[in-house]
């Protein structure tokens, strides 16, 4: 993750929140291919390393008018 210290900080911040037991939400958004989902691996990873219970799902474009 190159490059990426400002947004892993912004992750970790919302996973201490969580832990902390305050709700946060981090919205990440970009075109296709700008590594979102590389950045919510790495999100999941810290937060089963910290001894959260991670969820996982998936959405694809056909669903959004769900």
């Amino acid at each position: 993750l190159l490059d990426r210290d400002v947004e892993i900080a912004v992750l970790d911040r919302g996973l201490q929140s969580a832990r902390d037991g305050r709700g946060s939400v981090v919205w990440l958004e970009g075109e296709a291919g700008t590594g979102k989902a590389r950045l919510l691996g790495e999100l999941r990873e810290r937060a089963g390393q910290a001894g959260a219970r991670v969820l996982t799902a998936r959405g694809g474009p056909l669903e959004q008018g769900y």
